[in-house]
């Protein structure tokens, strides 16, 4: 029989005695067995508490405050004479010129004509006008003069039959009529973009009814193609003046129209429009000024101030060539030109086949049978050439001054006629 204290239940003992013999029969530990896949995401904890504040950083430099500004206003006009004052000898040209005379106050009494002046002026207004009904003149400067009345209004010729003249031409003192079938004090003068400095379409001047605009000079002075100066005789280094070479400048008082055509009426090229002839020609590369003096006369002279008439460069001074190669026997005394520049356009008069300005044209077309002229939806334009007609039938043909040839001879002595003998 066993002692008491060394009873062990059955129970006890049997897996005890499974243990000890499955510990000596226990093999080496094998290989780590293949990860298994993630397990799902567990729930979000709870938010954890704020974090204590950052320092204050340092505070940054005060910036520098701007400068002031000076007040700006618009330049304004300060006129001719004054530019004239520092600008003597561009002054004492331009107002030898044509351009300060384009439109000239009266003050109700008979104007002066203007310096150096040749051919006739107005010693007496329209009929049935005295001067003291007269405000202004328009023109007056080479070829035409017409009446602004005292409200403003263009002088007519009136509305019906008996017409009055109311058109001076000054190459012959001759009066002609002016818009007829426009009733007496109805016609508006609009002619303020190219017949006066500094024009504004707003108002009328002098509290003119008549007039269309305002403006700070009568006539075309400095102003105009500069700006207004106001500002640059005190400081002229930070108030410079407009300088625009460019003959578009010139064109948008001496051009009609488009450009890419030349009008033409009665059988004569408009009045003024020797920018359109001039870009359709082969000189359209040059610049006006290129060949005329901005500030002088094109059309008077003066010993002192404009002796060459405005002509800074002649044709000689590029076309040395053609110049060399001329017959000087039978177009001795003659220039350039009389040939390439006759006066086939009209302001005021003409006769036969010559107007009373010099075309920008050019060239010589010799086809006899070239035309000058052309209509198209019922309007009339020069072509971009001349014909033997105005060229040279103008001198040879009855009345003409020369002797009359035909077109084929003309042709036959115009062609090659500039090239080098052999």
């Amino acid at each position: 029989m066993r002692p008491p204290h060394l009873a062990v239940p059955l129970t006890t003992l049997v897996p005890l005695l499974a243990a000890l013999l499955l510990a000596g029969c226990t093999g080496p530990e094998g290989p780590q067995g293949p990860v298994g896949e993630t397990g799902a995401r567990g729930p979000a904890g709870l938010d954890g508490s704020d974090g204590v504040d950052g320092a204050d950083g340092a505070d940054g430099d005060d910036g520098q405050d701007g400068q002031d500004g000076e007040d700006f206003t618009i330049p304004g006009f300060i006129g001719s004479d004054t530019c004239g004052a520092c600008h003597e000898e561009q002054y004492n040209k331009m107002i030898r010129s044509g351009h300060p005379y384009v439109m000239v106050p009266t003050g109700g009494v008979a104007p002066l004509p203007p310096p150096e002046f040749e051919g006739d002026y107005p010693s007496a207004p329209p009929d049935g006008y005295a001067w003291s009904d007269i405000s202004y003149l328009i023109g007056g400067w080479g070829w035409r003069v017409r009446f602004m009345d005292n409200n403003g209004y263009v002088v007519t010729s009136g509305a019906a039959p008996p017409y009055t003249a109311t058109q001076f031409n000054v190459e012959d003192g001759s009066w002609v009529n002016y818009e007829e079938g426009s009733a007496a004090g109805t016609f508006e003068m609009d002619c303020g973009p190219c017949h006066s400095t500094g024009w504004s379409i707003d108002g009328h001047q002098d509290d003119l009814p008549g007039v269309v605009g305002t403006w700070s000079e009568p006539g075309v002075t400095c102003e105009e193609c500069h700006g207004a100066a106001g500002g640059h005789p005190d400081n002229p280094l930070e108030v410079p003046m407009r300088i625009d070479r460019d003959s578009e400048a010139c064109g948008a008082c001496h051009g009609h129209g488009p450009e890419a055509r030349i009008p033409a009426s009665g059988g004569f090229g408009h009045n003024a429009q020797q920018w359109n002839e001039l870009a359709n020609s082969k000189h359209r590369a040059l610049d006006c000024v290129d060949c005329h003096d901005p500030h002088a006369s094109a059309v008077y002279t003066d010993p002192t101030w404009n002796p060459d008439r405005g002509i800074i460069s002649d044709c000689e001074s590029c076309h040395f060539v053609e110049a060399a190669n001329m017959d000087t026997v039978a177009m001795a005394g003659f220039s350039c030109v009389e040939c390439h520049m006759p006066p086939a356009s009209k302001s005021a008069v003409s006769e036969g086949l010559e107007g009373d300005v010099a075309t920008h044209l050019f060239a010589i077309n010799t086809d006899p049978d070239a035309a000058q002229f052309y209509e198209d939806d019922g309007d009339e334009f020069m072509s971009p050439f001349l014909t033997l007609e105005y060229a040279c039938e103008r001198c040879h043909s009855d009345g003409g001054g020369a002797l009359v040839k035909p077109a084929e001879e003309l042709r036959a002595v115009a062609d090659g006629y500039h090239q080098p003998a052999e």
